[in-house]
């Protein structure tokens, strides 16, 4: 759930922008409009170029509010998962006995330990590919915060 409202800031910040720069290109096409028109109205351009300002700053501000939380979204979707995959682990370890019973029940060959094992012997090698999995799209995250 908080990584649920972390993506709805995200979205909401992200609609935010775009009226904010709906805004300084609308003040961008009246400060052309003044100069085409060769108007003689220094106090209305100055407004106009304080708007703008003002529009420019908070998309600025805004930019680097988006910037931060998608990196706290991504650490938290990455640590969520990491959650879950450890999770999983402990859910897989129930289900040997279940596993043990119905194939003993459809008479095939199989132990509990063998399926401990197996388990064992997989786990460490899905948090080494988790984990290589991580820190292959890290370089990725961080060329896309530079840009």
């Amino acid at each position: 759930m908080a990584l649920s409202a972390l993506r709805d800031r995200i979205v909401s910040k992200t609609a935010m922008l775009t009226g904010f720069e709906k805004t300084r290109d609308a003040m961008i096409e009246l400060m052309r409009h003044h100069n085409i028109e060769s108007i003689q109205d220094p106090h209305r351009f100055a407004m106009i170029r304080n708007i703008f300002d003002f529009e420019a700053s908070r998309i600025e501000a805004t930019n680097q509010e988006i910037k931060s939380l998608t990196t706290e979204l991504v650490a938290g979707q990455q640590s969520f998962a990491k959650l879950c995959l450890v999770e999983s682990n402990k859910v897989n370890r129930l289900l040997i006995p279940l596993l043990v019973a119905a194939r003993m029940e459809l008479e095939l060959s199989i132990g509990e330990e063998q399926f401990a094992k197996i388990l064992n012997e997989t786990h460490p090698q899905l948090e080494k590919q988790f984990d290589d999995f991580i820190r292959n799209i890290s370089p990725i995250r961080d060329e896309t915060q530079k840009s």
